[in-house]
């Protein structure tokens, strides 16, 4: 019993260091690093401001630019880093008018979480003026799975459907990666 609590207490000490270090890690630089390797991909963002908190980063009034070419507005974006539970909060996600012909809605939010509690699966959960979408994307498998749930007072985009297939009411989209 002794050596399990050792144990335990060690682990313990080891989660609480680790939480430390990324409470007084440098974490603009970190995002800074992250920028440069969007760069590398022609996505540019600007005109943010940036909030570093204890165990999170806040970006404020993103404008995400893809070769040059405007895409889109993204109100916040909050990253939240608790090595257990991390998860990153898109809210609020304004496509440019030039864009709507490829996406024709806005997003309200969009979550993705990855958890040690289940280490093979990113969670996917996004909210738009047209429906509900959520899904997971397994690291094992190498598969991202999509479902949408159509809003009941808007028209289903065409667009978006031909690439899911109808099932019990929801459309899902799967492909490997």
């Amino acid at each position: 019993m002794r050596v399990v609590k050792t144990i335990l207490s060690l682990i313990l000490s080891f989660y609480l260091f680790l939480l430390l270090v990324i409470a007084i890690a440098p974490k603009e630089n970190i995002y800074f690093l992250l920028e440069q390797q969007l760069n590398k991909n022609k996505v540019i963002i600007s005109e943010e401001s940036f909030n570093d908190k204890l165990l999170s980063i806040d970006l404020n009034s993103l404008n995400i630019y893809y070769d040059d070419i405007f895409v889109s507005y993204c109100k916040n974006i909050n990253i939240d880093m608790f090595l257990l539970y991390n998860s990153v909060k898109l809210e609020t996600i304004k496509i440019d008018k030039r864009l709507k012909k490829l996406a024709l809605f806005d997003i309200q939010s969009i979550q993705i979480v990855y958890s040690i509690f289940n280490p093979l699966n990113i969670l996917i959960d996004a909210n738009s003026d047209i429906g509900n979408f959520y899904g997971k994307i397994s690291l094992f498998d190498r598969v991202i799975k999509v479902i949408y749930k159509p809003n009941k007072n808007k028209s289903i985009n065409k667009n978006i459907i031909k690439k899911f297939k109808k099932v019990n009411g929801e459309y899902i989209y799967e492909k490997a990666i």
